[in-house]
């Protein structure tokens, strides 16, 4: 194989690896994705909450 063959396949390979790295970092896990979702949900709670609380302030 010639030098520029080598550096190739080299090149190659590692931006294959990139690319698994990219991937397994940016793939969530289903605790994780279930921590987003509650997160959520506490937030949608928290402005509903505090909503009501405006509505209440202006309505005495």
């Amino acid at each position: 194989m010639s030098q520029k063959a080598i550096l190739a396949v080299i090149a190659i390979a590692l931006i294959g690896i990139l690319g698994l790295l990219i991937y397994e970092n940016t793939k969530k896990t289903p605790a994780e994705k279930m921590a987003d979702s509650i997160g959520e949900a506490m937030e949608d709670v928290g402005e509903a909450v505090q909503g009501e609380a405006k509505k209440l302030q202006n309505n005495e």
